[in-house]
């Protein structure tokens, strides 16, 4: 079982840190679509809503399992709602990872990152906030 910064460390610092949270006892990286946590020796990869509360369609589970299937060591179970499957490498979990929603660890511009460091130690000045009465 991997801890927090130990999963983010495994994708390489590209799955932002708010995608890994505790479920069911271990860290793992939640998705809008399912989840993907590491078994020791490989990724588990699981299309499912019941981390929300939901269902997901079947419709959509397929969806999702024709764009990760090829990405998959084992086969996917398909189940009712849900399926599962395992990938063997921290690159196909990333991927698999972003298919099924998680949020990718954001990127500044170089000109972000310019205007970031020309405004930082600069006094904002004070915004004026009008009422409407």
């Amino acid at each position: 079982m991997m801890n927090k910064q130990e999963l983010f460390d495994a994708m390489k610092g590209r799955i932002s840190m708010t995608a890994i949270q505790e479920y069911s006892g271990e860290y793992q990286i939640i998705g809008k679509f399912g989840m993907v946590s590491w078994m020791d020796d490989y990724w588990d990869i699981w299309i499912t809503g019941v981390h929300h509360g939901k269902e997901l369609s079947q419709r959509k589970v397929n969806s999702l399992a024709r764009r990760i299937n090829d990405r998959v060591k084992v086969g996917f179970q398909e189940l009712t709602g849900e399926s599962c499957g395992n990938v063997p490498d921290s690159e196909g979990a990333f991927i698999c990872a972003v298919l099924l929603g998680a949020r990718r660890k954001r990127k500044a511009s170089v000109e972000t990152l310019a205007r970031l460091r020309k405004t930082q130690f600069q006094e904002q000045p004070a915004r004026e906030v009008s009422r409407n009465e």
